[in-house]
């Protein structure tokens, strides 16, 4: 990593979680020169500590089926007149295409994460299909890069959150986690 970034690039982008890194690329793949500004050794933002779970309505991977108007609905409840019905607008009809447009720039692969809405009580909530997640990944195609990542804080095993919190469950049913598995994806990084 470097230390000394160069302030003359186009554009500037602090932090390197998912948000920052997706709009590193997008300004380079515009033609601009990008530098990333990180405060830590490690990247990953916070992003690296939350699981890594996206909320996308209309996704292209579970998202079949949801209406714009309903996840507005979702959104404009959820917001309660905090966040400006037009970001919320533009976060449903850009979104999905910028989760698909990832996935075609990038090794990066999403998968269905099954939960629910937080407020399935809430106009426009669906009981499963908008919550994605990365696929995992196999850290040996960064190179070098790969001893850059920060590291989770807890439970810091090569699991997804639909085998953490649906499948394995490892906290709360262990008989169902897959220590064989999680013991070959160690070993293959």
């Amino acid at each position: 990593m470097t230390s000394a970034p160069s302030l003359d690039a186009d554009v500037i982008v602090v932090g390197s979680g998912a948000g920052a890194l997706a709009a590193a690329l997008a300004a380079c793949d515009a033609g601009a020169t990008v530098t990333v500004v990180e405060r830590t050794d490690a990247v990953g933002g916070t992003t690296a500590v939350s699981g890594g779970g996206v909320w996308m309505p209309a996704n292209h991977v579970s998202g079949a089926g949801d209406g714009r108007e309903a996840a507005l609905a979702y959104m404009t409840h959820l917001a309660a007149g905090r966040t400006a019905a037009d970001l919320l607008a533009r976060y449903v009809d850009e979104g999905p295409a910028i989760v698909a447009g990832l996935e075609e720039r990038t090794k990066l692969r999403f998968r269905p994460v099954s939960w629910p809405d937080y407020h399935p009580e809430m106009d426009g909530a669906r009981p499963s299909g908008r919550m994605i997640e990365p696929a995992l990944f196999d850290a040996s195609l960064l190179g070098g890069w790969a001893a850059h990542l920060r590291r989770p804080p807890v439970l810091g095993l090569p699991m997804t959150l639909q085998e953490s919190t649906v499948d394995w469950t490892p906290s709360y049913t262990p008989r169902r986690y897959d220590a064989a598995e999680i013991k070959e994806r160690v070993q293959a990084r």
